[in-house]
């Protein structure tokens, strides 16, 4: 599904940097997010290359925004750190105002970053 940089695979504790898409994942999505297809699906390593925002999560979980395009795409390592999966994938509204508040709301999900 997707390839991280080794940096993003320290950060998230993990010992592979192929991010898979479970089936329960997948049955959630469709559930979920109907309005994604599958074509959208192949976007997410240009989502995980090109991600503006890089959120470290409280649960853990990465979670990378794509403003231009309107994306979210998260992911996470199991505790093992055996792998790594996408956990949610959505659109974001095209309505800019409806964007921006989206992206706000992620933010404020975020763990402030500590300096080194």
């Amino acid at each position: 599904m997707a390839n991280l940089e080794q940096g993003v695979v320290s950060r998230l504790g993990a010992k592979t940097q192929l991010v898979a898409l479970s089936e329960d994942t997948l049955k959630k999505q469709l559930r979920e997010h109907p309005e994604i297809t599958i074509q959208e699906y192949a976007l997410i390593q240009d989502i995980v290359d090109r991600g503006r925002e890089i959120i470290d999560a409280k649960d853990g979980s990465l979670i990378y925004v794509l403003k231009e395009e309107g994306y979210v795409a998260v992911i996470k390592a199991t505790r093992t750190g055996k792998a790594v999966f996408m956990t949610s994938f959505r659109r974001l509204s095209s309505r800019a105002i409806q964007r921006d508040g989206e992206v706000r709301r992620l933010l404020l999900k975020a763990v402030p970053k500590t300096k080194e």
